[in-house]
């Protein structure tokens, strides 16, 4: 998604969200951003639509397909950074993918990667969004500031994988 799709960014938010939840950056202000990238996966939604279309044509898309999705919570797990580097380049568009387990239901998703440094510490978070049963028409920005949330918990913590799920 392009940098400017939502207001404020993802990283404008993600330093406001940082200044807030830890005060001692004011005395080391440097947050150093190495990866914010969100994708966006709704290829098992079109393959329904496209189906019914085959069976139905455009009106019956119109009329049959779903219109609410399948509800799901938020999930964000700590990965290796290296894991990003490794699906740089031509195999990008495998950070997109999910797994059975991860979204039974699939339903269409973000997956939003953040990988920072800053107190000393490198996180790097796979945050997979799913449509969310309280806010049936969740905005970007509001995807960013749950996954941003998760990601800062994580922070102080130095356990190599921790899930955490908001609602």
């Amino acid at each position: 998604m392009a940098d400017g799709s939502t207001k404020p960014t993802g990283m404008r938010l993600l330093a406001h969200r940082a200044y807030e939840k830890f005060p001692e950056l004011s005395s080391q202000p440097t947050i150093k951003v190495l990866h914010f990238a969100t994708y966006a996966n709704i290829q098992s939604q079109l393959r329904k639509n496209a189906l019914l279309a085959g069976f139905t044509g455009p009106i019956g898309v119109a009329l049959m397909a779903d219109k609410k999705f399948p509800a799901g919570d938020v999930l964000t797990s700590r990965i290796d950074s290296t894991l990003l580097e490794k699906t740089a380049g031509d195999e990008e568009y495998t950070r997109a993918y999910f797994s059975e387990e991860e979204n039974p239901k699939k339903a269409p998703v973000n997956l939003i990667y953040i990988d920072t440094e800053m107190l000393g510490q490198r996180v790097t978070t796979r945050c997979l969004v799913p449509p969310v049963a309280s806010k049936p028409h969740l905005f970007l920005v509001e995807a960013f500031d749950m996954c941003i949330a998760n990601h800062l918990s994580l922070y102080g913590t130095n356990s190599p994988q921790k899930d955490t799920a908001a609602k």
